[in-house]
């Protein structure tokens, strides 16, 4: 009798498991089916869910178009898929269907298109795999939050830079407008890099100096300057970029910081390559040329094929000494480190065996076998005379062109040439006949 009872109590359990388990299928959903919530409802040991709550967007938020934004959520299972709404808060429609299945993470990026209409919307969020009857398996933001058009960005351009000329060795101040075209302030100060290339394509570009900015109100304009000095003569090509981006070190050690102003367009920052000519240190000559007579030109007396031309002039040197070259040479325009010549323009004649020879009226003390020396603040006469013979008959006539000197201690009278102003210098033509 003891046996029996137990037998029958065993069976009572097992029909008590089977009816507990055809009762739960019953009110369950096929397609719902949860293995976990199953085992849970027949163990007795079913646990409680956090609802599924938007917490962002939740009411109040203004989202701009195009705009990568977050949408945050707690609760839920961690099983759970869920779907993710995008809902017109006055017809609570759906707009965009953000997701259709994510899993619960509690968050997801979402980039707000820019052809959505602006107003006002909802997020709601709701599981998609829970079994029929699961509590708080969907919710909806608390108030509704705004999309608008795209967020105010400040934008700043530069323009070309002023000026576009300078000198070697002399500091010379660039001047760039940098203007915010946006429709917001900087907020904060920015850099304006100056770069120096050798094409207006920008080719060795290097960055020459940065100057620093206050915050650029939207719709206004500011002259930034940049004080440089180039070493070598030469057409350069300058430009101006105001907070450039994604500038970190270049070649001549300037470092600059990336992108400091987020703006609506990060393209346009730089104005174009402007051409500046350097040009060399302007040098005051160490000396004076004056006519000391009328340059003269005449055929030999009974030598009718050969010439003599002389041409005087007076050195007076300023306030250093300074020696002329002794040395002539033939040349229709100015020869460097020389005392030349040339034929007078319209001549029609050339030359054999020309010859020339620079001479002084008086020696003095410091004169060289390369320089005639002039003391400072004094002056000395001297004379070019031009011998020669014409290759062919006509008219000829001869012209200083270049005076070769120097101011070292009779080192080289030859290292520098003066030729400014020496047109005045040209003897009238003669004719000569080209004898046999």
């Amino acid at each position: 009798m003891r046996k029996a009872r137990k037998t029958s109590s065993g069976k009572l359990l097992i029909i008590g498991v089977v009816l507990a388990v055809l009762a739960y299928v019953f009110a369950s959903s096929t397609a719902n089916f949860n293995p976990a919530s199953l085992l849970a409802a027949v163990s007795g040991t079913a646990t409680t869910t956090a609802p599924l709550k938007v917490t962002a967007p939740n009411g109040g938020e203004t989202w701009a178009k195009g705009s990568t934004q977050t949408i945050k959520w707690t609760g839920g299972a961690s099983t759970w898929k869920l779907e993710v709404l995008l809902k017109n808060a006055s017809t609570t429609n759906t707009v965009v269907t953000i997701a259709t299945s994510t899993a619960n993470t509690g968050s997801i990026s979402w980039k707000v298109p820019t052809t959505i209409k602006s107003r006002t919307y909802n997020i709601r969020i709701r599981c998609t795999n829970c079994p029929t009857g699961t509590k708080g398996v969907t919710d909806l933001s608390d108030k509704p939050f705004t999309i608008s058009e795209v967020a105010a960005q400040p934008d700043l351009t530069a323009t070309s830079v002023l000026p576009t000329t300078a000198t070697v060795g002399v500091p010379v101040r660039f001047i760039a407008t940098t203007s915010n075209i946006g429709n917001a302030s900087t907020g904060s100060g920015f850099n304006v890099a100056f770069q120096r290339a050798t094409s207006t394509a920008g080719s060795g570009a290097v960055v020459i100096g940065t100057a620093s900015t206050t915050a650029l109100a939207a719709g206004s304009a500011r002259q930034v300057p940049l004080t440089y000095t180039f070493s070598t003569a030469g057409t350069y090509y300058v430009r101006a970029c105001a907070d450039p981006a994604g500038w970190v070190v270049t070649s001549n050690g300037f470092s600059l910081s990336s992108n400091a102003i987020s703006e609506s367009n990060e393209n346009n920052n730089c104005g174009p390559y402007t051409a500046v000519m350097i040009v060399p240190v302007a040098t005051t000559t160490p000396f004076v040329v004056e006519s000391s007579g009328k340059p003269t030109i005449e055929v030999r007396p009974g030598d009718p094929d050969n010439f003599t031309a002389n041409i005087p002039f007076l050195v007076t040197a300023t306030n250093n000494d300074v020696w002329i070259a002794r040395s002539v040479v033939l040349s229709s325009t100015s020869t460097a480190g020389r005392l030349s010549w040339g034929l007078a323009s319209g001549s029609g004649v050339s030359l054999i065996y020309p010859t020339g020879v620079l001479t002084s009226s008086t020696n003095i003390e410091g004169d060289s076998t390369t320089g005639f020396m002039v003391t400072a603040n004094s002056s000395r006469n001297f004379i070019l005379t031009v011998t020669g013979a014409p290759t062919q008959t006509g008219y000829v006539g001869i012209a200083l062109t270049g005076i070769g000197y120097d101011t070292d201690a009779l080192v080289d009278a030859n290292s520098r040439t003066y030729s400014t102003g020496l047109s005045v210098f040209k003897t009238p033509l003669v004719y000569v006949t080209n004898w046999p």
